[in-house]
């Protein structure tokens, strides 16, 4: 089975990947992996997006809180990548 990484952190991308991992999943081909970037901590800014919408539970949270913008979060997501904190081998 393929895998994908889902890499979520506000409520457009909530919103959008809740759609498309209902389509991953009904392929029967594809393992998701949600990745959550922890932008928004409060549970009525991400969690209730997960349990409303049905998203899978995130494998991984990287807790980066707020006030990171302009690019500041993907960075933090490849540094959290390159430390080996994120271990996953997708094709």
């Amino acid at each position: 089975m393929k895998r994908i990484v889902t890499i979520l952190g506000a409520r457009p991308q909530f919103i959008k990947a809740s759609v498309v991992s209902k389509a991953f999943e009904q392929t029967g081909k594809l393992q998701e992996i949600v990745v959550h970037t922890g932008q928004h901590f409060d549970s009525n800014m991400s969690e209730v997006f997960f349990k409303e919408l049905g998203i899978n539970t995130p494998k991984y949270n990287l807790q980066i809180g707020g006030g990171r913008h302009g690019g500041g979060w993907e960075l933090h997501v490849v540094a959290e990548g390159e430390s080996g904190q994120l271990t996953e081998s997708v094709l």
